[in-house]
């Protein structure tokens, strides 16, 4: 698939079959993560790759509706980072390079944030050190609803700035 249809096809999907990700598919993305850029090639991103539904069933309770999408998500990555300045930005990167990757291979996802909402609980849930920020988590299956890719009609023309604002 062209990058351009990958990104066009990248939509939020909350509702995912019951199929488990074969584990080719969750090494794909978890490398293209892991390649993803980060403030002067630090790498401070860290990954935790849950398959457990009961584990994913305890995060998809520290919010119950905006994590709605963990319901029915057979894979889940929890993303943390380093305590670095660009700790934000190194993680939204890998978090925006595992959901183009899911796309495709096929697969959907959904973004759900975690930093400063549920931080402290989804650290003690996972055992993951306090020196340690929890950004998101992105939940991750094979799709079980049906979106349209976006079009151009979406882009606002009024958001687009050439040379000055």
């Amino acid at each position: 698939m062209e990058l351009s249809e990958v990104i066009r096809k990248r939509r939020s999907i909350r509702k995912f079959k019951d199929d488990p990700i074969p584990k080719e598919m969750i090494n794909e993305i978890i490398k293209s993560a892991m390649f993803a850029p980060s403030a002067v090639n630090r790498r401070p991103v860290h990954l935790l790759v849950i398959e457990d539904r009961e584990t994913i069933g305890k995060i998809r309770k520290l919010r119950e509706s905006a994590f709605r999408f963990l319901e029915t998500a057979p894979l889940a990555i929890v993303i943390a980072v380093e305590n670095v300045v660009t700790w934000e930005s190194d993680g939204a990167i890998v978090s925006t390079f595992i959901q183009l990757t899911c796309v495709d291979l096929g697969l959907g996802s959904c973004w759900g944030h975690i930093a400063g909402i549920v931080e402290n609980e989804a650290r003690k849930l996972l055992n993951i050190p306090e020196r340690y920020r929890v950004l998101c988590v992105v939940g991750i299956g094979y799709p079980d609803e049906e979106k349209s890719p976006h079009d151009e009609s979406e882009i606002d023309e009024k958001r687009i700035h050439w040379e000055k604002f």
